[in-house]
């Protein structure tokens, strides 16, 4: 009996806690929600992001985006190429490099790089006109999950892929002057404090993210500027952009260290580890895209963000009232015995 009773104590003490503790991040969230419109926006857009199952149009991404990557390795194959035709002297280096990065399937790495100068024209044309296909589809996942965002239809077929080549041409130029950019630095850094020592650790440390945000802001600003259905000001891309750029920075550093640190994915995958740590990184690179697109919604839609504010209000204690009060404890365990 003195068991059952010192149970049931620590059952409605337990109770009472948590009650109280609901209570107090009640009154701290509602608090947030009314008077804190940026907690307000960034809640709606989350909720929304959450009951239109966005996450699953950023698997459509990826999947697109992967194989306009497969098509992108095949263009850069025959770039190589080329270069090894005109400089044959670069062959060993690119072996070297070879031998590091690629798993040589059915041959060696110089056999490898034979092909790359033998084949570079066909593997050129299958390339290009493979990121002329999967550019075009992947412009199509990201419109479409704007298209649930912003609730309107997709483009016409014509103006859809017209939009999509252009995309590619400007996506691709904005990354390879990112390329440029971060290589620039670093040669540029090195150049000023060496390479080595604590200016040069704490150089790169500090700017490479900066530049990271700025490249990734650029990039993103020309998504939410270009490709919505729905007309947006360069002030409303920009706030979607700036989220956007610095989530996707302080998600590559997470994963960099995930991935080297706690992981132990590559011991477990081998060289498929590269294919799956890339398929993560698209796939949230797919859900931070789509969460910048829903800041924009939500910051410049106040029915939605109100919507949102008085569903928040009236269930937050949804729990509580659904249950009967709990009494609140009283004595000891120790008042049975």
């Amino acid at each position: 009996m003195a068991i059952k009773k010192t149970a049931e104590f620590a059952k409605n003490e337990a109770l009472a806690r948590l009650r109280d503790l609901e209570e107090a991040a009640g009154t701290v969230y509602s608090k947030l929600v009314t008077e804190r419109r940026w907690f307000t926006v960034t809640s709606a857009a989350l909720v929304d992001f959450w009951e239109k199952r966005l996450y699953y149009y950023a698997g459509h991404f990826t999947y697109n985006a992967l194989l306009a990557m497969l098509a992108m390795l095949l263009a850069l194959t025959a770039v190589v190429g080329i270069v090894l035709r005109a400089d044959p002297h670069l062959q060993g280096d690119i072996r070297k490099a070879t031998e590091a990065i690629i798993p040589v399937i059915g041959g060696t790495p110089s056999e490898v790089t034979r092909a790359m100068v033998a084949n570079s024209t066909v593997v050129g044309i299958v390339g290009f006109f493979g990121l002329l296909w999967t550019g075009s589809k992947l412009f199509g996942a990201i419109e479409y999950g704007f298209c649930i965002i912003w609730d309107t239809k997709k483009r016409a077929y014509l103006k859809r892929k017209t939009m999509g080549l252009l995309m590619i041409f400007l996506a691709g130029v904005i990354v390879i002057l990112s390329v440029v950019i971060q290589l620039a630095f670093a040669a540029a850094w090195g150049w000023m404090v060496g390479r080595q020592g604590f200016w040069y650790s704490a150089g790169t440390f500090v700017l490479k993210p900066l530049i990271g945000i700025t490249v990734n802001f650029a990039l993103f600003l020309f998504i939410y500027q270009v490709i919505p259905p729905v007309r947006q000001t360069v002030k409303r891309s920009a706030v979607g952009a700036a989220v956007s750029a610095v989530v996707f920075v302080v998600l590559q550093y997470l994963l960099a260290f995930y991935f080297g640190s706690i992981s132990k994915l590559p011991s477990v995958y081998g060289s498929l580890a590269t294919i799956v740590v890339l398929v993560v990184w698209l796939h949230l690179t797919g859900m931070v895209i789509f969460l910048g697109a829903e800041i924009i919604h939500a910051l410049y839609d106040e029915q939605m963000v109100e919507g949102h504010t008085r569903k928040t209000l009236s269930s937050l204690f949804k729990y509580t009232t659904a249950n009967p009060e709990v009494p609140e404890p009283s004595g000891s365990p120790a008042d049975g015995l």
